[in-house]
């Protein structure tokens, strides 16, 4: 039996689509905190194929014991709010998973997730649970994530577009983008067994680009030139995101940030890509799934008709 968890989210229900269509419903269950954010027809079609559609909250460890009980082989999908919080959230899953007797967990980590001197915020939660996953005695394979694609297409993209510039603190650090696509892909053939065993994969794009190339790239595709390029410093963009309602840490109030990201999370991450902690491709999305990466251009062109248009000019 195979669990998937955070069905809820894009990258969770997009494994647990794929897995369906590789494998009978019937050898899957598929766990989610907020099983009201499911369109109820989704979960009819899930549970008429078979599958167990059960409440898994990271936050419940009891709870999700239960939710993992009868399955051998776990998808554990990484929490979301940065630091102490997701670090327990993580712990509990793990624990979680010993107890329920799983055999094997495939885990969502970052680029960057076996150093123990990291300084990104989300690198330090990584390596935390990398270190747990290597002690629990459980069999698994992890998959470095690099930055995804659709952060630049969209959320990047969207905030320099209604504020008129881009600031950012990564220099000309570059990073190894990957398509969010590229990463479900490589998380279904690792559960179905394509990984070598205790085996992490940084899991990249074909081309490392910085950001001023894709600012570039987003320009043209958008047809624009009425938005600006600004390298700013750590403490200059942490007032640009507060001025935007960002909150500094992730328990802070999102109601009005355009961004889900808290900006120790951002700002952080941007040094260690100025410092070329980042700067890294691999060949193992085409090794694990027998395809070429998606490329940056792509990803862009797709998301290039969701863009506004230039405002009138007097």
């Amino acid at each position: 039996m195979y669990i998937i968890t955070g069905v809820d989210g894009h990258f969770g229900s997009s494994v647990a689509e794929l897995l369906l269509g590789a494998i009978p419903g019937d050898q899957l269950i598929f766990t989610t905190p907020f099983l009201d954010k499911i369109p109820p027809a989704r979960i009819e079609r899930w549970r008429d194929s078979g599958v167990q559609v059960r409440i898994g909250d990271y936050d419940d460890p009891d709870g999700l014991t239960e939710a993992f009980k009868g399955g051998e082989r776990l998808f554990m999908l990484s929490a979301m709010k940065v630091g102490p919080v997701r670090q327990r959230e993580h712990k509990n899953a793990i624990e979680a998973a010993i107890n329920a007797g799983v055999k094997y967990l495939v885990y969502t980590s970052y680029i960057g997730g076996e150093k123990d001197n990291a300084e990104a915020i989300v690198t330090v939660d990584h390596h935390y649970t990398e270190e747990l996953i290597k002690l629990s005695g459980l069999q698994w394979n992890v998959m470095r994530d690099s930055m995804y694609m659709q952060t630049m297409a969209n959320q990047m993209a969207q905030v320099g577009f209604d504020t008129g510039n881009w600031r950012v603190n990564e220099g000309e650090g570059r990073i190894g983008f990957v398509a969010r696509e590229d990463c479900i892909r490589v998380a279904v053939a690792l559960l179905l067994g394509k990984g070598e065993p205790h085996t992490a994969y940084d899991i990249t794009g074909s081309e490392a680009l910085s950001y001023p190339d894709i600012f570039r790239m987003v320009m043209t595709l958008a047809g624009r030139d009425d938005v600006e390029y600004l390298e700013v410093s750590d403490d200059e963009l942490y007032a640009f995101w507060d001025s935007l309602h960002v909150p500094r840490e992730a328990t802070g109030d999102f109601s009005r940030s355009p961004t889900p990201w808290c900006s120790d999370d951002m700002v952080s991450y941007g040094r260690c890509v100025r410092q070329g902690d980042m700067d890294l491709v691999t060949d193992h999305v085409e090794k694990l799934t027998g395809r070429k990466p998606i490329r940056m251009g792509e990803v862009l062109a797709a998301a290039a008709a969701s863009w506004p248009k230039a405002p009138a000019k007097a």
